[in-house]
């Protein structure tokens, strides 16, 4: 009988099979879920886009109306996306919810190809071991509404377009493609959602930081115009949300910020528990400080390295940001507001920068001059195996959560049809029930939605 091949090619090869296999678990999760369980029916603030689409279908939307305010976002691009998947499909809101999947895809997809091409320094072996976390965190159940909410698909492109275009001013030597593409992803994650305002500064902290000396200060200026103008046309005419708690709890209640803050920052490694939380998240702000300062100091004459560790900063900065402005804006509204699904994707940059930074620190020659070979990938892989342990702790109180709702939303579409819907169904699906009855008219006039041919509603009945 032959023996088993051991060879390093051999043990290599099975490691990035089964890295994959892992990587590969989290989005087949999720695109199973959604097909299967995504409900096809305008829930909350999906019914402001009725009005879009009667002017849509009439031919009378404009420009303004995509460009207008929804509580702090111009989501223009995302409602432009939503038109046309409405008139391809009827309005089957499962579609956006399959186009959120996919920009959730690209993202991991784009991540690891520019990893795999710009921290040359990791070992290939402890960059398989890294992938599985970045899917876990992309992909992790925990985020549930934008998984299962064809509105959040502002959240996925904003996240996609932000993390393009900041990675995009890393390339060594950035093009002069590289950098449009840049500022092209950066309007388009400024106006999908509001927390693509961040990619701008991001952007120039690149840009200040690149160690590519010719063109430097004409990009920089480039750049800072297109902002200038971004952010102009996004604040002409801007009011707060006048059903949202008032905004700048930082200077408010600095307190209820901090606590926010935390909380958010936690939120992506803890589940919904709001006791560990806050401490998960100090504990994640004061690793992320610590492991890029290592970082730092021990790759000052290593050019190529610290480009490729200042990209990973900027993408845990990213997400301490992130969450920062939604506690500024959300705070008053209660700490539980903190572990809102929906968030969670901004705070988990922080995390997935951590486990990075920790790679680059492990590389050969980076923290000591013996190589500990196979101890130290051990040790690698059980971070790694940890922090996805982390990302799945609270998916029985999502599942719980996505059951409730699930139900709830099936048993209010089910009568959506009726001549005269019962208020008490309606408000499960927004707030003015009045406002779906008067929405429900376009609706069935243009028929999309459950007026469209060939709609079978699903029953309750049919939740596993």
């Amino acid at each position: 009988m032959s023996a088993i091949p051991t060879s390093p090619n051999f043990r290599f090869t099975l490691l990035r099979v089964f890295s994959l296999f892992i990587v590969l678990i989290f989005p087949a999760l999720i695109l199973y879920l959604v097909i299967g369980l995504g409900l096809d029916a305008p829930f909350w603030d999906q019914w402001d886009l009725v009005p879009l689409i009667e002017k849509f279908e009439s031919g009378t939307l404009s420009l303004g109306d995509l460009w207008a305010q929804h509580n702090e976002h111009r989501p223009l691009v995302p409602r432009a996306i939503m038109l046309l998947l409405a008139k391809a499909t009827g309005w089957n809101t499962r579609a956006e919810m399959v186009l959120g999947f996919v920009m959730a895809c690209i993202l991991l997809g784009f991540m690891a190809l520019w990893l795999r091409n710009t921290a040359k320094d990791i070992d290939p072996v402890e960059l398989y071991l890294m992938l599985p976390v970045i899917s876990a965190f992309v992909f992790s159940f925990n985020q549930w509404e934008n998984w299962f909410w064809g509105w959040q698909i502002q959240i996925h492109l904003c996240v996609l377009a932000s993390i393009v275009s900041i990675s995009l001013l890393s390339a060594n030597p950035m093009s002069r493609f590289h950098f449009r593409l840049s500022v092209i992803a950066a309007i388009v994650a400024t106006y999908s959602f509001s927390i693509g305002l961040l990619t701008w500064p991001l952007g120039m902290l690149m840009i200040g930081t690149s160690g590519q000396k010719e063109g430097k200060r004409r990009a920089a200026l480039i750049w800072i115009a297109f902002a200038a103008v971004t952010c102009i046309t996004y604040f002409i005419d801007f009011k707060g949300a006048p059903h949202h708690a008032q905004a700048y709890a930082l200077f408010s209640d600095p307190l209820a910020f901090l606590h926010f803050l935390l909380v958010g920052l936690g939120a992506p490694v803890c589940g919904f528990d709001i006791r560990i939380a806050p401490w998960a998240g100090l504990w994640g702000i004061l690793a992320f400080c610590l492991v890029a300062f290592l970082n730092w100091r021990l790759t000052r004459s290593f050019s190529e390295s610290r480009q490729s560790i200042k990209l990973v900063v900027c993408w845990g900065l990213f997400g301490i940001l992130s969450t920062a402005a939604i506690a500024a804006g959300r705070a008053g509204m209660g700490v539980e507001f903190a572990l809102g699904s929906r968030y969670i994707i901004f705070s988990s940059f922080l995390w997935i920068s951590i486990a990075i930074l920790l790679l680059h620190l492990s590389a050969t020659g980076r923290i000591s001059p013996v190589n500990l070979g196979r101890l130290k990938r051990t040790m690698i892989a059980l971070i790694m195996a940890l922090m996805i342990a982390m990302t799945l702790y609270g998916w029985d109180d999502s599942l719980q959560a996505f059951r409730e709702q699930w139900f709830r939303i099936s048993s209010a579409r089910a009568i959506l049809m009726q001549a005269d819907p019962p208020q008490e169904a309606l408000e499960v699906l927004y707030a003015d029930p009045e406002v779906v009855r008067e929405r429900l008219k376009v609706l069935a006039q243009y028929r999309y939605s459950v007026f469209r041919p060939g709609f079978k509603p699903q029953t309750p009945q049919q939740l596993p």
